[in-house]
């Protein structure tokens, strides 16, 4: 569900995310301003703003205006991410009063595709955007503050050393995804988007399967002619020395 219950995640997120590889980036959001002339409560409006991305959401707490403007000072959050993602998904921002009974939008929701500014968005990038402003709101302009930041995350690999360097990957393929959910015609609330659309690149689980003999290993107990047999003797060391120089 999005932002009229506040959910993080959908449940598809959530079960296409454990199916997944590691995550090797790092997306933050910080949604730190918005200013409008629309108004959606007949007491002080409290806004606040919420941003997703793969199915997983992430609010600001509810401001005050001041004047035309809310600010949230909460800070940049952050969600490890895989760097497919971004050629499949968008991030979604919008901009809410929040009521006791029915949270409203203030503008139309902000889908902005990343896989156009990765190479901008490594410096992090400070964006001011300008959402249409809801019918519902009244209002005649919107501005949204925001930055963005990816940040790619160091993945430490270990293989066995092979004395061919040849391995096969093998295993089996995986895609899915989820198209979201909108409230029907026949609701009061009607094309209001409750579960983001997910989509899931094609993954392949991969097994490492050797087509040559691995390496092996040495032991320095063989160094002086161990009866194990195991490694390279001092002897085998001075022989092969000497039919290289010979």
């Amino acid at each position: 569900a999005y932002a009229t219950e506040k959910a993080e995640t959908s449940v598809a997120a959530s079960a296409v995310a454990a199916t997944a590889q590691a995550s090797d980036e790092t997306l933050c959001v910080d949604m730190y301003q918005f200013e409008t002339d629309g108004d959606l409560d007949s007491l002080p409006d409290k806004p606040y703003a919420g941003w997703c991305f793969f199915g997983k959401c992430h609010y600001r707490s509810t401001a005050s205006f001041s004047g035309s403007k809310a600010t949230w000072d909460d800070g940049e959050v952050c969600m490890d991410i895989q760097s497919a993602w971004l050629a499949t998904n968008k991030l979604y921002m919008e901009v809410w009063e929040w009521n006791v009974a029915w949270d409203k939008e203030y503008i139309e929701r902000i889908s902005e595709d990343l896989s156009d500014d990765i190479g901008d968005l490594r410096n992090g990038v400070d964006w001011t955007l300008t959402p249409t402003p809801t019918s519902k709101s009244g209002g005649t302009y919107a501005k949204v503050l925001v930055k963005v930041k990816l940040t790619s995350k160091r993945l430490l690999q270990t293989s066995n050393a092979s004395s061919c360097g040849q391995s096969l990957h093998v295993g089996p393929g995986l895609h899915g995804g989820l198209s979201g959910f909108v409230l029907p015609a026949s609701w009061d609330h009607s094309g209001e988007q409750l579960v983001d659309p997910v989509e899931m690149p094609s993954y392949h689980g991969e097994m490492e399967l050797a087509l040559c003999e691995d390496l092996p290993r040495w032991d320095p107990s063989g160094m002086w002619g161990s009866s194990k047999g195991s490694g390279p003797t001092f002897l085998d060391g001075l022989l092969i020395a000497w039919s290289l120089f010979a």
